[in-house]
């Protein structure tokens, strides 16, 4: 499920989400789990670097031109952080990810039931 975000950034409007695809691409580009860093809980802001950071706004920005430049994503980061910090688009990042719905059930509940135990035959 595709749910995005409308971010203004300076003069431009970016639209922020997450596909299966976009996920792997920046899975590849870090090496390792996006598990591993937005299930972290609180210390899911601490882990994400700049190089996550990085990552996932190459691929999570959509629009014309996906994925994105460096030097383009370095001039949204400047013009991010002269009103907001790293704490904050990391924060904003997270939340996409978990906005895309391939980490916490959408109803709070999984599909997978455990199997109920037979009750005793009576003797």
């Amino acid at each position: 499920m595709k749910h995005s975000s409308t971010i203004h950034v300076g003069d431009k409007t970016y639209e922020l989400y997450y596909t299966l695809g976009d996920m792997r691409r920046v899975e590849k580009e870090l090496g390792r789990s996006l598990l591993s860093i937005v299930l972290a809980g609180y210390d899911a802001v601490a882990l994400a670097n700049i190089d996550f950071i990085m990552a996932s706004l190459r691929y999570g920005l959509h629009g014309n031109n996906t994925p994105r430049e460096e030097n383009e994503l370095y001039d949204f980061i400047d013009t991010w952080c002269e009103t907001e910090t790293l704490d904050t688009i990391s924060a904003m990042l997270i939340k996409a990810y978990l906005d895309s719905g391939f980490f916490i059930p959408r109803n709070g509940e999984t599909k997978a039931t455990t199997p109920k135990k037979a009750s005793p035959s009576p003797a």
